[in-house]
């Protein structure tokens, strides 16, 4: 066997009903906590639920709900002052990808200065495989409580914040940032709404493939990557389709969590950093749909390449592969993927999302771009150019 590195400093408590024992986890790190939420009705009811179970064991939340989709510095910033104005001793993040990466870094710089540098931390904090400078002392414990299967936030030392003025998202990677504890209670998944169910899914596809796909992989991960993209594919239109299936739920919920793993070990590809470019210009798009834009030429561009783990894929997920050669069963992948996204609402190119000219050309001139390998960035800009010119429904 091969030498491999595996890190998981996350306790994950998983299952239905899980979400009651949030006042026995938190009450081990403090007695007042912020509990960093969504502004919608559906989070306000679960952030309430929430606060009854941590009264019942003392625990006093400050409820901290002005969000937006993608966090921003000001958001940050201000939850950070209202954690620190209530004196708080640890932070709960009950919501999505944006609402536990914003949990995060509230988290980190708890104890720092009145403004984050940012220039710091993103000069400092950008890879998430080395040693790093440690927090401050004084960060805070952090526990997360998703109620989304797609960004992996719970079982991740990565947040993405968002500069509104130069419209980039950038990503923080720092060991503060896994949670202490993640409570995964696939119950708070039943109510999500179809898209956000489509488009989160597929991000949790796509954190298991493209660490699948990298030179980080080691047998936990090969083993988790290839069990959440199949829970995804058999798991995905069952959920969309019968949004109450608590089967269906737990298992993408559970698939989102092995993603996370094998995204926190082994790292993404590509079409991440594509996503947060296109996110970042429109920030309207969700993650989940951004990646699935640029995929299908993302597979078409690394299929021959990657030829063997594209055909380790097909193998694994469907039998009748089996006898094909490595490059007619990575094409059957990359065919079946296609043909997914379209079953699952997401085989939109980036014309069917009415993206502008001027849009486009915000994208296309990213700064991201001078910060990356040169030859990244020229693979990025072709995936990019040819996913815009790619119609939606290609596949017969």
């Amino acid at each position: 066997m091969a030498r491999h590195d595996f890190h998981l400093p996350t306790e994950i408590r998983f299952g239905p009903g899980r979400r009651a024992e949030v006042g026995e986890v938190i009450v081990n790190f403090g007695n007042r906590c912020l509990l960093v939420t969504g502004p919608s009705a559906s989070l306000t009811a679960v952030s309430g639920e929430i606060s009854r179970f941590l009264g019942d064991r003392g625990v006093a939340p400050v409820v901290f709900n002005r969000l937006v989709a993608n966090p921003t510095r000001e958001g940050v910033e201000d939850g950070l002052r209202t954690g620190r104005d209530a004196g708080v001793d640890c932070v709960l993040a009950v919501g999505g990808g944006s609402v536990i990466d914003t949990a995060k870094v509230i988290s980190l710089f708890f104890s720092g200065t009145e403004k984050i540098d940012w220039e710091m931390a993103f000069s400092l904090y950008v890879d998430p495989f080395r040693m790093v400078p440690p927090a401050a002392p004084g960060c805070l414990p952090l526990v997360a409580m998703p109620t989304t299967s797609g960004s992996g936030s719970h079982v991740t030392q990565a947040a993405v914040v968002t500069d509104a003025v130069v419209k980039e998202k950038r990503t923080l990677f720092h060991p503060t940032c896994f949670p202490r504890v993640s409570i995964i209670d696939p119950e708070l998944m039943l109510s999500l709404p179809g898209p956000v169910t489509a488009a989160t899914g597929f991000d949790a596809f796509s954190h298991a493939f493209e660490s699948f796909l990298g030179n980080r992989i080691s047998p936990p991960t090969d083993q988790m990557a290839m069990e959440a993209m199949r829970l995804i594919l058999e798991n995905l239109p069952l959920a969309l389709g019968n949004p109450t299936d608590l089967q269906a739920r737990e298992n993408l919920a559970w698939a989102d969590t092995l993603a996370g793993i094998c995204l926190a070990n082994g790292g993404a590809s590509i079409p991440h950093p594509l996503g947060e470019i296109i996110g970042g210009v429109c920030p309207q798009i969700a993650h989940g749909e951004t990646l699935a834009m640029v995929y299908p030429e993302f597979m078409q561009a690394r299929m021959i390449r990657s030829s063997a783990k594209f055909a380790k894929a097909a193998r694994t997920l469907r039998g009748d592969c089996r006898c094909l050669t490595d490059g007619e069963a990575a094409r059957v992948f990359c065919t079946d993927i296609e043909r997914f996204l379209d079953q699952v609402g997401l085989g939109l190119s980036l014309n069917d999302r009415r993206i502008g000219p001027s849009e486009f050309q915000d994208i296309s001139a990213t700064p991201l771009f001078e910060r990356m390998d040169p030859s990244d960035a020229e693979e990025c800009q072709d995936i990019l150019q040819n996913s815009r010119q790619r119609s939606a429904h290609e596949i017969s």
